[in-house]
């Protein structure tokens, strides 16, 4: 194979393996946490639409006239490492944010985002640490089930082992690593 044509061939292996670590970045739900490997509860009139998965999920709360009632939308973390989320808060309960609060859960316990005494629209983002099988995700409560349900959109998702290169894709990219370092002691010699 001629100097130039194996440049070329290196060049563009290294440029396909840049874009597909590049891509590690940008997670969302992909990969293990792809939104159909995820545990969907939906108490009452709750729901959890996947439809804009991989990049975000949105969940309604209850609006049937039962008190506390969920939609959960739940994981056990792959590995052990930070989870990180942001997310938009929009009620429509004529009595105010305080009757469908939102948050994330943690092995059970939930930690509530949203401001019981805050706007209609609410939005923030948020990170907090796992250790591999914790379980958890998200969840949007109902705590009258009148006056209309909140929806939340959580997006911008990560959690860890998120985005992890399949093997496939490291030895592609240490090879043309190496191509390069070989076309750049070629040219420097």
């Amino acid at each position: 194979m001629n100097a130039s044509l194996l440049k070329n061939v290196t060049l563009t292996a290294a440029f396909v393996g840049l874009g597909a670590v590049s891509q590690l970045a940008q997670a969302d739900f992909v990969g293990y946490y792809d939104v159909a490997n995820w545990n969907v509860i939906e108490e009452g009139n709750s729901s959890i639409d996947l439809n804009n998965g991989p990049t975000s999920v949105t969940l309604t709360s209850n609006d049937v006239e039962v008190d506390n009632l969920n939609a959960d939308f739940t994981i056990a973390a792959q590995a052990a490492g930070m989870v990180s989320f942001s997310w938009a808060f929009n009620t429509s309960d004529g009595d105010g944010a305080f009757y469908d609060p939102f948050g994330y859960l943690l092995n059970g316990a939930f930690s509530q985002l949203s401001d019981d005494s805050g706007s209609d629209i609410q939005s923030g983002s948020v990170s907090f640490s796992v250790v591999a099988n914790d379980v958890f995700g998200f969840r949007a409560n109902s705590r009258d089930g009148v006056e209309g349900p909140a929806v939340t959109t959580v997006s911008n998702f990560d959690a860890p082992g998120n985005g992890v290169p399949e093997p496939g894709t490291l030895a592609l990219f240490g090879l043309a690593l190496a191509g390069l370092a070989t076309i750049r002691r070629k040219h420097q010699g």
